[in-house]
């Protein structure tokens, strides 16, 4: 009985193993909508009004690492000029709502 549950630890490990972190890296990943409140806060904050809220496809959208999402967005602020960016939005801690977001401009103010 001994070598079989040896043989069968790590078969066993991988079936808990593996569905434990699917499940925990989706819930460190943000929800678009959770997202977009973070980023429409933002926006607001800073006296801009929200153009649109895209999510980031190609090499933009593979460039996000621990949890991010990056998303293109286009604001108008308060001199009526558009401007465009990229907004990195994920969470600080396991599980955390935290607001952990970041802005880049794709062109120098």
């Amino acid at each position: 009985m001994g070598e079989f549950w040896t043989a069968m630890t790590p078969w066993l490990l991988m079936a808990v193993a593996v569905p434990a972190a699917v499940v925990l890296g989706l819930k460190l990943t943000p929800s678009d909508a959770w997202a977009g409140r973070i980023i429409r806060c933002w926006a607001d904050s800073e006296g801009f009004q929200l153009l649109a809220i895209d999510q980031a496809r190609g090499v933009e959208g593979l460039l996000t690492s621990n949890g991010c999402k990056a998303y293109r967005v286009s604001v108008r602020d308060r001199d009526g000029s558009v401007r465009q960016g990229r907004a990195r939005v994920g969470r600080l801690m396991l599980g955390g709502e935290g607001r952990n977001l970041s802005i880049r401009w794709d062109e120098p103010r």
